[in-house]
Parts: C-alpha cells; structure tokens; sequence
C-alpha cells in the first residue's frame, strides 16, 4: 500500500504554508469563512513562485484533475479565516 501524497490544513488562519509534493494528478477542496483569495503556487529552483490555481470566490471551492510536477509548493491565504485545505493525490492505476 502506497502512503498518499497531498497536503492538509485544519482551521488555519490567513497565512503562507510551504510543503513538498511528490507530482501527478491532485484534486483539491477549501473551506473558509469570510471572503479572499487562496492561491496553490509552485516554487522554482530560486525560490520563486508562480501561481498554479486560484480559489477567489466567498467559501468553498473544489477542483480536480490538476497536473503538478514533483517540487516544493506553497499555500497563500489573504483575509479568510478559518481555513480548510485538502490537497490530495489522485491514484490512476488500479
């Protein structure tokens, strides 16, 4: 049995949260109260970070099917509070 790839974030505030991922298909979900953005960036060898999906909308969002490399990835909440985040690995072979 494989362990599984993703990322998770329970009742944070706004904030920048940094962590590594192992690359394929993900499907994502957020839950937060209040209004802002929470972008899904990837980092570069220089540490820079490029946007890879955006949440924009009021309180909740869910998208699958998002193609990432392997790399480091970072998660930014501007305004909203009382956030939740799961970002997952979808497994393709049987």
């Amino acid at each position: 049995m494989r362990a599984i790839d993703g990322y998770q974030l329970a009742n944070k505030a706004a904030g920048t949260y940094t962590f590594e991922l192992k690359g394929g298909m993900y499907a994502w979900a957020t839950s937060s109260t209040g209004s802002g953005t929470i972008d899904l960036k990837m980092l570069d060898a220089a540490g820079t970070a490029h946007a890879v999906a955006t949440q924009i909308t009021a309180t909740a969002g869910f998208q699958t099917g998002i193609y990432l490399p392997p790399g480091q990835y970072e998660i930014v909440i501007a305004t909203f509070t009382a956030n939740y985040v799961v970002l997952t690995r979808v497994p393709l072979e049987a």
